[in-house]
């Protein structure tokens, strides 16, 4: 039988993240392929299992792992220009930091349409006044269930900010929101939001099996 061949990896390979190595390792070269993709090592730990590694290729051909899904849609994450134009009811897909907990009943390594993936996650937000307002969540909405009164986050480089009395605090300095840009993205507990409507252009999604066997 021919043996699979195989090939060298540089120091320390983000697809065998389970500790460091200080010399060079051999690995599969199937390893290549997947490391091609570039898929975030967000996405779980890439598991040493050959039959998982070429269902993340196939998957890959047609979807996106939810982090790097995430990335993807970035150009509709709303930002405050979106928010102080509409004042409409928005009903949104919200990203929040805890999300994760929320697509754990989708099944691992399958694809699925994004308003699927993420049933669980949608908010409806309407506008009071700037960048306050009311939500409902639909993962805990009740018939009888009040709208909570909610001020969205902003975020400014790699972080997201509260919004206290009009003010962000930058850098330990105090700057007034509405000094900032128009394209300051905008989110609900410290991940971005997307018009629901807006998911649907974007490619499927899945969740990864991290665990090998």
């Amino acid at each position: 039988m021919e043996k699979e061949p195989y090939q060298l990896y540089e120091k320390y390979s983000p697809f065998i993240n389970y500790f460091w190595r200080t010399k060079p390792i051999i690995v599969p070269k199937i390893y290549q392929e997947v490391k091609n993709i570039e898929i975030k090592q967000d996405c779980n730990e890439i598991p040493w299992n050959k039959k998982i590694l070429k269902k993340i290729i196939n998957l890959e051909k047609k979807g996106m792992c939810h982090q790097n899904w995430i990335e993807n849609a970035k150009k509709y994450w709303l930002t405050i220009g979106d928010i102080l134009k509409n004042d409409k009811t928005l009903l949104l897909l919200s990203l929040s930091e805890n999300y994760i907990f929320h697509i754990t009943s989708n099944k691992f390594n399958k694809l699925y349409n994004p308003e699927d993936f993420f049933k669980f996650k949608w908010v409806k937000f309407k506008k009071d006044k700037n960048l306050k307002g009311v939500i409902q969540d639909g993962h805990i909405i009740k018939k009888n269930m009040k709208s909570i009164p909610y001020t969205l986050n902003i975020k400014i480089n790699d972080k997201w900010l509260k919004i206290k009395k009009d003010y962000v605090i930058i850098n330990k300095k105090k700057v007034k929101w509405s000094t900032l840009p128009l394209d300051t993205y905008v989110g609900i507990d410290n991940g971005p939001l997307i018009l629901w409507k807006n998911i649907k252009k974007l490619p499927q999604v899945y969740i990864l099996e991290g665990d090998p066997d």
